[in-house]
């Protein structure tokens, strides 16, 4: 193995300048003037002489510090000739040699290719990976044949899509225009009255609706069909008249709905509801005439009370002296010029035109 030893050095005026103190036995270059010093332990540069040896006693000089320095080393072993000029260096067991590493690498044989890796394949993609600090392999470190994250998402997106686009492109080409009540196997089945026999099934159908005066393709309008001879089995329920009976008009009696309407109209003819002074009208009072024979006032109740029917009609007559005023709860109702019926006998509808709002119609002032 090489060894380079390297002595201090400087110019001149670097030495010169120079408060460092050579150690005992101290070799020193001044590569101004292209001399050595040898130092004392004590003195500078300037007061120590340049060191005037013989070449051979230099040579042997220059060994000999050379030994000492190695022997610092470990493993390390010197052999000097100081006649011959001769350094001889040797390693113990310590420093592998090349014949040293030699022999031990013959010697793992087959257990090296499981024991030992060479430097060039660690860290390498194609050879040993290592670990960072989160203990995963870093990316350099993956074979580029196997795929990332981030590859194997773009090729899912990638596929999903060229899929989706292909079962789209079947799924029309099925369709293929039909309308979208009848472009699902659902609606087609339900079309058919779910009915796997629907061929034999219509076939009957429509050989009992055949005319069997005519030929076996021809068959009875829907709009305005002709018939002949008697016609059978035709009840009022099959042209949507169950509740008809065939009576002549002076027979023909008249609905619930319209028999409960007129007894209204006649309890509203006759009905009256006396009040001798102050009133607010109440859900009986529909259609009746509130006589106020000691005025006060009549009060139409909010919807939150009661809500009258929009449309409800109700009448008022003054029959005494006392002028009657009218009002609502929580509203004003609509009246001109004024919601006091004028004097005795005066009268005045109030009608209920919408929710909390009513207009009172009559002989009115202010």
């Amino acid at each position: 193995m090489a060894v380079s030893i390297r002595i201090r050095r400087g110019t001149t005026a670097q030495w010169n300048a120079s408060t460092n103190v050579l150690a005992a036995g101290e070799i020193a270059l001044d590569t101004t003037l292209g001399k050595i010093k040898v130092g004392n332990g004590s003195s500078l540069w300037a007061a120590l002489p340049f060191f005037s040896i013989a070449p051979s006693e230099l040579l042997s000089l220059t060994q000999a510090n050379i030994a000492d320095t190695v022997l610092d080393g470990t493993g390390l072993d010197k052999s000097f000739d100081a006649v011959a000029g001769k350094l001889t260096l040797s390693v113990d067991s310590t420093i592998a040699n090349k014949t040293y590493v030699d022999t031990a690498v013959s010697s793992l044989g087959a257990t090296s290719a499981t024991t030992y890796i060479p430097l060039s394949q660690y860290g390498n993609a194609d050879g040993v990976a290592t670990l960072d600090e989160n203990g995963k392999i870093p990316d350099s470190e993956i074979p580029a044949a196997i795929t990332r994250d981030t590859e194997l998402s773009s090729a899912i997106s990638t596929e999903v899509t060229n899929r989706n686009t292909a079962i789209s492109t079947a799924i029309a080409n099925l369709v293929d225009s039909a309308p979208s009540t009848l472009d699902t196997l659902n609606e087609l089945a339900a079309a058919f009255a779910d009915d796997p026999n629907f061929a034999t099934s219509i076939t009957t159908t429509i050989g009992n609706k055949l005319d069997s005066s005519l030929a076996a393709t021809t068959y009875a309008p829907i709009a305005s069909p002709t018939f002949t001879g008697t016609v059978a089995g035709v009840t009022k329920a099959h042209v949507g008249l169950g509740n008809v009976d065939n009576t002549s008009d002076a027979g023909k009696p008249i609905s619930t709905l319209v028999q409960t309407a007129l007894d209204a109209k006649i309890n509203e003819i006759i009905s009256f509801n006396s009040q001798s002074g102050s009133y607010t009208l109440q859900s009986t009072d529909t259609g009746k005439l509130i006589e106020m024979s000691g005025g006060g006032t009549l009060t139409i109740p909010s919807d939150a009370m009661y809500n009258f029917p929009i449309g409800t009609s109700i009448e008022i007559l003054q029959t005494g002296t006392s002028q009657v005023t009218i009002a609502g709860t929580g509203f004003t109702p609509n009246s001109t010029p004024g919601l006091k019926l004028r004097t005795q006998w005066s009268s005045a509808s109030v009608l209920k035109r919408g929710s909390n709002s009513w207009v009172v119609l009559g002989d009115l002032a202010v």
